[in-house]
């Protein structure tokens, strides 16, 4: 897989809109990228293991959590212009005390073909965006808030988190 950042091709994202109970995504690709595009989330806190005994715990913890540890949505597209709707239940923990990362990609093709572009802003010459943009918190019930955020690469991510039910 495919996953280039501020140099080279890339998903530059133009603008970002969490309300209403999803996070719109509106850019472009900075290079031709071949249809159909989807974005896929990509959970940081469930990756596979390396080690054997490490992928076996995984197996048994994963039949407790019903959140997959990727998620994929429908890109609309029009030339290098793309759009996309995340609706945010999607990306909530289910398990007390959770919290989630996801990782944005737009990706196309499958197989040797598939090529997978980090979703960021890196052209607009404004370094740190994680220390200075902040964007609305949404809630999806009383204990689950889902927030999009840039990470300290630039690129954007969202983060989901569930109080447990004693706070």
């Amino acid at each position: 897989m495919a996953v280039q950042a501020e140099t080279g091709t890339h998903a530059e994202v133009a603008e970002v809109w969490p309300r209403d109970g999803v996070i719109r995504l509106v850019g472009e690709v900075t290079a031709p990228l071949p249809g159909p595009w989807t974005l896929e989330a990509v959970s940081r806190e469930h990756r596979r293991p390396a080690s054997l005994p490490g992928r076996l715990r995984k197996r048994l913890r994963s039949g407790l959590r019903s959140v997959p540890a990727r998620l994929t949505f429908p890109v609309t597209a029009d030339g290098d212009r793309f759009e996309v709707a995340v609706p945010v239940q999607d990306l909530a923990p289910r398990a007390p005390h959770a919290r989630e990362h996801w990782d944005l990609l737009l990706v196309s093709g499958s197989g040797e073909d598939r090529r997978a572009l980090k979703v960021g802003r890196w052209l607009d010459d404004m370094p740190g965006k994680k220390q200075i943009v902040r964007f609305p918190v949404q809630r999806v019930d009383d204990a689950v808030t889902v927030q999009p955020y840039f990470t300290a690469g630039e690129a954007l991510a969202v983060r989901s988190r569930r109080k447990s039910a004693d706070a």
